[in-house]
């Protein structure tokens, strides 16, 4: 089999976050399956190793109009895949979904080639709710086109699964493939960073945090927790490895609640070194925060499996499909969605029980080297192109 990966929104330099990660994880775990493997983008890719990688740049005419942008490079797109297509001779498009993104429909219909639409969110309801739109309609217009054209669609939970049926999508097309980990990259045998001894820590009890700082990550409520918790529990300290948009809020709080010297930010690092920023930790935080219009969580974090997958005891917000995957007591503790002190009793109990931050973590990369690698999900998403196949035959 010969799949195409299409990814066409506009990130710039950017190559880190939830979202690469699942890209190399879920492109590496097919590869695994024996599926041949190319790539599309439009920006700088981010490293996929032996996977060729074709780079379809932007029209520098459009850079300072966003959605004009996305609109204008579909036909682009289009019109330069085509020697790639007729080369590679693809079985199938991936195309990951973005902003008035209907690349994957117009090559269907020029090229005749069937496409897989991963759709991680309604781009609408996510510039509604955390940017802005000035072409509401017609970005509602090309999500739905891209949904009812698409052959299979694959969302990462059972709440996004709903959001694509109201965007259009077509109930029996749709197949749940969470995020994964890769269990030997992310692993207790992970030698750790030197941060603890650079900084003195070596007897504290390290509260960890890793992320792209936005808005949902809660990692300002992490910060709150940690000055209650440091009242609690004098050893008690805070690593936040990322950046983003609320770092500046989240560093203001520490500062100004006074406990700068026993939190450290180490800003974004290479992705092969945030294992052994995870491996210093003892305690991991998923302190996620529920979407700001009351529907659903409908994100699959990827570190919240890279967290398990370390085999350390996590704290989580019990949102969406986080409650599904972490069972409060066995695999890890709860803690009410923004509430501060939640959060940091649960981490107090478990700095306060080291018998008890093993045994959750022992079962935690249990049930992620059993449940939730990349491996298993390309398995996945494999079967469920079989069966969109054989519906069809």
């Amino acid at each position: 089999m010969k799949l195409l990966y299409v990814r066409t929104d506009f990130y710039g330099a950017a190559t880190d976050g939830g979202s690469f990660t699942m890209q190399k994880g879920i492109l590496s775990g097919l590869m695994n399956e024996g599926v041949d493997v190319e790539v599309v983008t439009s920006c700088p890719p981010p490293e996929h190793g032996a996977i060729p990688v074709h780079v379809i740049p932007y029209s520098r005419l459009t850079m300072n109009l966003p959605e004009a942008l996305s609109i204008l490079h579909n036909g682009r797109v289009v019109r330069r895949v085509a020697p790639i297509i007729a080369r590679f001779r693809p079985d199938v498009i991936y195309q990951r979904h973005s902003s008035h993104n209907i690349t994957g429909a117009m090559i269907l219909r020029r090229y005749g080639v069937p496409y897989i639409l991963q759709f991680d969110g309604s781009e609408l309801w996510m510039k509604t709710n955390w940017s802005r739109t000035y072409l509401p309609r017609m970005l509602r217009d090309a999500e739905h086109i891209a949904l009812r054209c698409a052959a299979l669609v694959t969302v990462v939970s059972e709440p996004m699964f709903r959001m694509a049926i109201e965007c259009g999508a077509a109930p029996h097309r749709i197949a749940v493939v969470p995020n994964g980990v890769d269990p030997e990259r992310f692993s207790p045998s992970v030698h750790p960073s030197l941060i603890r001894s650079e900084r003195g820590w070596e007897d504290a009890i390290v509260v960890g945090f890793v992320g792209t700082f936005d808005r949902w990550h809660g990692a300002d409520v992490l910060a709150e927790a940690l000055t209650h918790a440091m009242r609690q529990n004098s050893s008690v300290r805070g690593l936040f490895v990322g950046d983003g948009a609320t770092r500046g809020r989240v560093e203001e709080i520490i500062h100004r609640c006074g406990i700068a010297d026993r939190v450290a930010f180490v800003g974004r690092v290479p992705y092969a070194d945030v294992p052994s920023y995870l491996a210093a930790c003892d305690i991991l935080a998923v302190p996620t925060l529920p979407n700001p219009d009351g529907s659903e969580f409908f994100g699959s974090p990827t570190k919240l499996f890279e967290y398990m997958a370390m085999g350390k005891a996590i704290v989580a917000s019990p949102l969406g499909q986080v409650r599904s995957i972490i069972a409060d007591g066995e695999t890890g503790l709860w803690c009410q969605p923004g509430d501060a002190l939640s959060l940091a009793n649960a981490i107090v109990r478990l700095a306060a029980d080291p018998a008890l931050r093993g045994k959750l973590g022992e079962a935690a990369r249990r049930q992620v080297v059993e449940h939730h690698s990349w491996s298993a999900r390309a398995r996945a998403l494999l079967q469920a192109w079989e069966n969109v196949r054989a519906s069809k035959s």
